[in-house]
């Protein structure tokens, strides 16, 4: 596969990805107006999701969008990327976790509710699905962490 056809994927996933986070975020400040019976400003919002103990289990995802987001930055996006991107996918989104911690567990309870968010996960299924179904390599934390120097390598040559 071609770098280009590589890096079309990569953008794939990660619209769909965005798509599925805006989604789920605006399910999540729905409900919390809701039940505090008023509307919650954006500053407020914010400060909510990254304070808030009943948001916590919402970190795997933001940290994984980060790292697409810096893997998408790169010239060069090998197979190994894909395969780690399809590993952990499968782990938030497509393997079920009951763990009551797990992002996977309160993922899945917004479907009863969040039609939306149904259709959502169904396009980032569409996208899954055609990612190369190879077992990531061992050092998958390592080569992720290492998304993140690409992207700040290529900033510091941009300013």
């Amino acid at each position: 596969m071609k770098s280009s056809a590589q890096h079309q994927e990569l953008q794939t996933v990660r619209k769909s990805l965005h798509e599925l986070q805006r989604l789920v975020l605006s399910a999540l400040k729905k409900d919390r107006e809701r039940i505090e019976g008023r509307v919650i400003n954006p500053a407020e919002w914010f400060q909510t999701l990254i304070s808030a103990p009943e948001f916590q289990w919402l970190k795997p995802l933001n940290s994984f969008l980060s790292d697409l987001d810096a893997l998408s930055e790169s010239n060069g996006i090998a197979e190994q990327d894909l395969a780690i991107l399809r590993h952990e996918l499968e782990l938030l989104f497509f393997k079920d976790n009951d763990d009551v911690t797990s992002f996977n567990c309160h993922y899945r309870k917004l479907f009863a509710a969040n039609h939306d968010v149904v259709f959502a996960h169904g396009l980032l299924r569409e996208a899954f699905v055609k990612l190369s179904n190879q077992p990531p390599p061992l050092n998958s934390d390592e080569l992720r962490r290492g998304w993140h120097k690409i992207g700040v390598s290529r900033r510091k040559l941009l300013n």
